[in-house]
């Protein structure tokens, strides 16, 4: 298991995570990581912000948020 990941590791574990339908198979998948790791990741995340991803109405501000970073990047 790693240490700990860096911030962009984070983000991109958690967006793709709610891009999966919040399923940790399918997003493990698709960073080529094991679930655990993935799990260990969301965690961090979680623990670092407070936010409960199991909520859906939590998980969907998270959701929109990072959709909003996206966009403000891309201009």
């Amino acid at each position: 298991m790693e240490a700990d990941p860096s911030g962009s590791e984070l983000i991109a574990s958690v967006s793709t995570y709610l891009e999966s339908d919040r399923h940790v198979g399918r997003a493990a998948s698709r960073l080529f990581v094991h679930e655990n790791t993935l799990r260990y990741r969301l965690a961090r995340f979680e623990s670092l912000t407070g936010a409960n991803l199991r909520e859906l109405e939590v998980a969907f501000e998270v959701w929109w948020a990072l959709e909003r970073s996206k966009t403000r990047r891309d201009t």
